[in-house]
């Protein structure tokens, strides 16, 4: 909407505004997700046109329209939601019409009253913005509480601020403002975690292991715009005595804020840490683990559950001296990547299965969805507890297709998957801010994307057609680079020429190859040129494999390309390289 239609949105003109916000809840909670979608975009449209502009044709709606009929006409609740802003049924019910004076105003009225609605019934989400990065996207959060700043970490080792609001015209988002602080480490970069806090300050964290703390000036919107920012303080977090002496020990792949007064950390050194804020004010409390930390999470009640790089789950409390106490533990065949609280005490819990599993306080596994087929790294909780008593808690979901899963909890022990926002890259992060309907993806390549459920504020169709276009090719493209289930081929490397090449993600590799993980398969992928010892982290902390293995990976990928390896390096033979999946040195969030 332009600004003059944002004008008339804060505007709330004479009209029968709680009428219209009772049709429309009505209208949303009477059908189903797909049938909801489709008719709040036409009501949307209709009610955005007249806003815009006072004239007759946008005075009347043509109900023998087959998309207004489909849409709106025959669909339960549909015209009640248009009769509620003053449309009167005309020739026969075959038509509505707009009568009155201030029928703008009151559009416009009427749409706010409908976007309230959609976030508290949780309408189905649409794109409201794409965020280019021009850098992997790992991490997101939303710089303020009302959403309007969006913040997103990437392997670059820098953070983006963005404006929550679509530019004007046919301009691209780009940063109000960039974030420096991150350094890399031991030749790796990246801003692998972010997490909001309190009096609108933002924590990161990384590969360099430290956790940076920016004010309100650097990630709010009244902040500076353009240029650079500093952070208010800088903290060593991981890779000291407390943990694990291990490689790469410093990396800190997730953060966490219980709303009040503590921060969570952890890592790759087996730890996660419970920090008192403001940080600096005491040095955390190490929770020791046998693996890698690679998710956390704040339950409602307070208590911490942590999941590791060897599936293992743990729900700790804090005793009178605030030390950390195990009172629970359960475990998954798989590394744990991603944690969300839920309404009843327990949480959610993702992995490298690709399963969304409910878990009791009690870490007693309660429901499960059906796996999708690839890896899960993020999960999301998209409900506030305001609105629970309203509407069923859903969560998101994202991994390594692309795409955004929107799930809630059925009558059978499992999850149902209500909608599914396709992407063109990888989702390694997902943060949701329920209050105002909006969820943050954070999606590698393709950059980061803003959805929500105010239908006003949804993005151009050219922008979301784009969208739908590059998220079927990419997984057009994910399809084709997948061997056929079951089948572990066994490619041979042969004297200087490899396994040839290949589609992975979108992107064309000189060299492809499958690798038993021992609890499923992956594939290893590199170009003529790449730096062999990158190639091997990489796909060691994408896949879980201990960093002890890195010499074994690095021999394989010399054999492949028939060249020597360096002092200290082996040869080997050709086929399918096998390294243990699960536990190890990490995994990148």
């Amino acid at each position: 909407l332009n600004s003059k239609i944002r004008r008339r949105l804060r505007v709330r003109a004479a009209g029968p505004t709680l009428a219209m916000e009772a049709a429309a809840r009505a209208f949303l909670t009477s059908n189903g997700p797909e049938v909801v979608l489709e008719g709040a975009k036409v009501i949307a449209a209709l009610l955005g046109n007249l806003a815009r502009e006072d004239v007759e044709k946008f005075r009347r709606v043509n109900l023998q329209n087959p998309k207004i009929q489909s849409a709106v006409g025959k669909v339960k609740g549909g015209v009640d939601v248009l009769v509620a802003v003053g449309f009167v049924p005309v020739d026969n019910g075959a038509a509505l019409q707009m009568q009155g004076e201030g029928a703008c105003e009151r559009a416009a009225a009427a749409m706010v009253a409908f976007d309230a609605a959609c976030v508290a019934c949780a309408a189905p989400f649409v794109l409201r913005l794409r965020l280019p990065i021009h850098s992997e996207a790992r991490c997101c959060c939303f710089g303020t509480a009302d959403a309007r700043t969006l913040v997103v970490g990437s392997m670059d080792n820098l953070v983006r601020v963005f404006e929550a609001e679509a530019p004007q015209g046919d301009e691209q988002p780009s940063p109000i403002r960039v974030l420096e602080g991150h350094a890399s480490a031991r030749g790796a970069s990246g801003v692998l975690t972010l997490c909001s806090m309190a009096d609108g300050h933002v924590v990161s964290s990384g590969r360099d292991g430290k956790v940076l703390v920016w004010g309100p000036d650097a990630v709010g919107a009244g902040g500076p715009a353009g240029g650079r920012a500093s952070p208010k303080s800088v903290h060593e977090a991981h890779g000291d005595a407390s943990g694990k002496d291990c490689s790469n020990k410093q990396v800190c792949v997730g953060l966490a804020y219980d709303g009040s007064s503590r921060l969570l950390s952890c890592g790759w050194d087996h730890t996660a840490r419970v920090w008192a804020t403001p940080l600096g004010s005491a040095p955390p409390a190490a929770i020791m683990h046998a693996q890698a930390v690679l998710a956390i999470a704040f339950l409602v009640d307070g208590r911490i559950v942590t999941g590791a790089g060897d599936g293992s789950l743990t729900v700790w409390a804090m005793d009178a001296s605030g030390q950390p106490q195990r009172v629970a533990a359960g475990a998954v065949q798989t590394p744990v990547r991603g944690l969300a609280a839920m309404a009843d005490g327990g949480f959610a819990q993702v992995g490298n299965d690709g399963v969304l599993r409910g878990w009791s306080a009690a870490a007693v596994q309660v429901r499960m969805a059906p796996p999708v087929g690839g890896y899960l790294f993020c999960v999301a909780n998209l409900t506030s507890r305001a609105l629970q008593a309203e509407v069923a808690e859903q969560l998101a979901t994202g991994g390594d297709d692309g795409v955004v899963r929107i799930w809630a909890a059925n009558a059978f022990g499992g999850f149902a998957c209500l909608q599914e926002l396709r992407t063109p890259g990888g989702t390694f992060a997902i943060c949701a801010l329920p209050t105002t309907g909006d969820l943050l993806c954070a999606c590698d390549d393709a950059g980061a994307f803003l959805f929500g459920r105010a239908q006003s504020k949804a993005a151009p169709a050219s922008v979301q057609k784009a969208l739908t276009a590059d998220a079927a090719a990419y997984g057009a493209a994910n399809a084709a680079s997948e061997l056929p289930p079951g089948v572990a081929a066994q490619q041979q490397a042969g004297g200087g020429g490899g396994g040839g090449g290949g589609m992975v993600n979108g992107v064309r590799y000189d060299f492809v190859f499958p690798v038993e993980m021992g609890r499923g398969s992956s594939q290893i992928c590199w170009n003529r040129g790449d730096d062999i010892d990158r190639v091997a982290a990489e796909f060691a902390t994408r896949n879980g494999v201990g960093m002890n293995e890195l010499g074994q990976i690095k021999e394989f990928i010399y054999s492949a390309m028939g060249t020597a390896a360096p002092a200290g390096g082996g040869g080997g033979g050709g086929g399918a390289l096998a390294v243990g999946g699960g536990g190890g040195g990490g995994v990148d969030p």
